[in-house]
């Protein structure tokens, strides 16, 4: 049977669902994460950036702060940078390829000793803040919280596709990986978690996005 579990709850639009089930493969999507808003003064730190790392960042930020015509924009990916778009109609100043190391590479190119502000989720990683501490004033700004589900249910699809570090995390604390089943990540941070839960067999998707993960399904078959 062609079936696919991704950690993510998805929509009817969702590019994921439907171009894997214009091909015959059963769809189930469900995040592992329990996300919940958390205040934070407004407005918030002053910055020369503010950099998200996902649509919740970007989502939960813009429930308490509003857009700033004075401050340049910065999304890890192209989704993020779609969703900033759509939804606030912000276009952002940078946009990255999903991969930390390549990013922090470019971006530092213009955001080199400025102030760059992070909303970000409670156990962030802060890999960005990380890798260019010497070179930018970064500044987090906890925005929302993601805690783990617990009892969550053992997945028996053929296909197991992680969207974050803390949604495999989350799964693997609970369960075990089952021999008919094959990992895929959404991106390097994701796969280096699978690593260090003990699965080094994977394939990781082209870009952060969910028509990259659906082609890398399709390679799967």
């Amino acid at each position: 049977m062609k079936d696919v579990f991704i950690s993510r709850k998805l929509t009817a639009k969702s590019p994921f669902l439907q171009q894997l089930s214009a091909v015959g493969w059963q769809v189930k999507g469900e995040s592992f994460i329990i996300f919940t808003s958390i205040t934070f003064d407004v407005p918030p730190p002053t910055a020369d950036w503010i950099f998200f790392y996902s649509k919740n960042g970007i989502k939960y930020f813009f429930k308490q702060a509003k857009p700033d015509e004075r401050v340049h924009y910065a999304t890890i990916g192209q989704p993020s940078s779609d969703f900033l778009l759509s939804e606030y109609g912000i276009k952002a100043d940078f946009i990255g390829n999903g991969e930390p190391s390549s990013i922090a590479t470019d971006f530092i190119q213009m955001a080199k000793h400025k102030r760059v502000l992070f909303p970000c989720a409670k156990n962030s990683r802060h890999t960005i803040q990380r890798l260019l501490d010497q070179d930018i004033e970064a500044i987090n700004l906890t925005v929302y919280d993601n805690s783990i589900k617990t009892n969550i249910p053992t997945r028996e699809e053929r296909v197991l596709v992680f969207t974050s570090p803390l949604n495999a995390e989350a799964y693997f604390e609970q369960h075990v990986l089952k021999k008919h089943q094959s990992l895929i990540a959404i991106g390097h941070t994701t796969a280096r978690a699978l690593e260090q839960l003990g699965y080094h067999k994977y394939r990781i998707a082209s870009e952060p996005g969910e028509v990259a993960l659906a082609e890398a399904v399709l390679e799967l078959d």
